[in-house]
């Protein structure tokens, strides 16, 4: 977040050593100051999270001072950013104590959310023995997140086989011949139960509704008897 502080010689003489003071301490609870202040004029300093500026303003002369911060999303201040320039120069506006809207700012800060909503409970894919099954938009999903950085949907299986559902059947399918991909990607990636595979990943927030997620699946079925064989998947969305 940016936060700009312009400050005018309005008066009818010039005026030299102006001040402006900036305590970063509503904002640093629920931030971090990125080290990045620079004035357009004069001299900048730091210290004990206070920003101060010093120069010389001729009659009628701006100065711009600007600086970032970079803001914590998970709730640990008080959600909200509060900043306050004041000058003790004579004629300021801004004085230590009152001074107008002009002279402060408040920013409420959105805690960061992610949700998976609408998930596809089930799918089923049927063939022959020896022989590759594919499924577009098998599994749906929406994903709705506030996260500025974006985020990732991953797929896990939680075992290494698809296992049969008669009794009787002692034979499996390795989970790596199933396998899934964005819904319009070239590639069909196998799962594994031992890592996770990325099946959607942006750099920024979800659209205000949410965004459709959706993959496509396929499974290479070997020589096995006929009967249903069956996992589970877990599907995770994290915050990048």
């Amino acid at each position: 977040m940016q936060y700009t502080i312009s400050a005018t010689n309005t008066g009818q003489t010039d005026y030299s050593a102006a001040s402006v003071t900036d305590s970063l301490a509503g904002v640093l609870d629920d931030a971090v100051y990125n080290n990045d202040a620079s004035a357009s004029v004069g001299a900048l300093s730091y210290s004990g999270g206070t920003l101060g500026w010093t120069g010389d303003l001729p009659r009628g002369a701006s100065v711009l001072i600007s600086f970032t911060v970079t803001v914590n999303v998970s709730g640990s201040g008080d959600a909200m950013l509060t900043n306050r320039a004041v000058s003790t120069s004579v004629g300021s506006t801004c004085p230590s104590a009152g001074g107008g809207s002009g002279c402060a700012t408040s920013t409420i800060v959105d805690a960061r959310t992610i949700t998976l909503s609408g998930l596809t409970p089930s799918f089923t894919l049927t063939g022959l023995p020896n022989s590759t099954v594919s499924q577009n938009g098998a599994v749906s999903m929406t994903v709705t997140t506030n996260s500025t950085s974006g985020y990732f949907v991953t797929v896990r299986a939680e075992t290494g086989f698809l296992v049969g559902a008669s009794p009787r059947n002692n034979v499996s399918i390795p989970i790596g011949s199933l396998r899934a991909r964005e819904s319009g990607a070239s590639l069909f990636q196998a799962l594994s139960a031992t890592s996770s595979l990325v099946v959607h990943q942006q750099s920024g927030p979800s659209g205000p509704g949410g965004d459709a997620v959706s993959n496509d699946y396929q499974v290479q079925i070997p020589d096995v008897p006929s009967d249903t064989y069956s996992g589970t998947l877990d599907y995770i969305v994290a915050a990048q």
